[in-house]
């Protein structure tokens, strides 16, 4: 059982980050779960939860923000990703998520 009033927004947060881990899905779709928990988070108790999940979602910005710095020329290259960075992102969330369990 999870220790929080949000479970069900702590689970989909986990549920992507294991996608992201399996190459499911893609960095955006992680920076867009962590921006809805971020905002799904309203209840005054749980601010440090919610301040957690703008620090991930700005952690993930950064990320993405070097990775892309270069300018390519072409917009239709795909986004440049550094999966190392990201990765250890995704190991900070699931060790926070899984201590509030």
């Amino acid at each position: 059982m999870i220790n929080t009033i949000y479970p069900q927004v702590i689970e989909k947060v986990l549920n992507m980050c294991d996608q992201y881990t399996e190459g499911k899905c893609d960095v955006k779709k992680l920076q867009e779960i962590t921006y809805w928990a971020e905002q799904s988070i309203v209840n005054f108790e749980e601010k440090d939860l919610r301040n957690f999940f703008m620090n991930i979602e700005g952690d993930i910005d950064s990320v993405r923000a070097m990775a892309n710095g270069i300018d390519l020329g072409r917009e239709e290259i795909p986004e440049i990703e550094n999966r190392e960075e990201m990765l250890k992102i995704v190991h900070k969330i699931k060790t926070e998520l899984i201590n509030l369990q």
